[in-house]
């Protein structure tokens, strides 16, 4: 084993390496934070009718999958991630519509003749 290593060092980095970026690039397009809310979602859908344990524990492995590196982070951690992110969107959900005002600005067009 040892005398592959040495025979095949560099292209087990180049892979490694390859894999890592790849995995970045996915995480950097799509964000961690939107990866918890698809997981949120697709638990919700699964696992209507589980209780919360379940259900977390199901968007924790979720989330690993689409996420291969986070199997080395803890799962607590992981837990404390999507449960901020589930409480960011309830208060989100709770705010009452009054709170919410958005102004309209009509952009008009005028022409500007230049006389030369």
């Amino acid at each position: 084993m040892i005398e592959w290593l040495a025979a095949n060092w560099l292209p087990l980095v180049v892979f490694v390496v390859v894999v890592i970026g790849l995995i970045w690039f996915l995480l950097k397009k799509k964000g961690l934070r939107q990866a918890a809310i698809d997981a949120i979602v697709y638990v919700q859908e699964k696992m209507a009718t589980e209780e919360g344990k379940v259900k977390m524990q199901g968007a924790i492995d979720y989330i690993q999958q689409l996420v291969p590196f986070l199997g080395f982070i803890p799962d607590s951690i992981i837990e404390s991630f999507i449960q901020s992110v589930f409480d960011q969107i309830e208060s989100a959900l709770k705010l009452p519509t009054n709170e919410c005002k958005v102004e309209v600005i009509e952009e008009t067009k005028e022409e500007v003749k230049i006389e030369e």
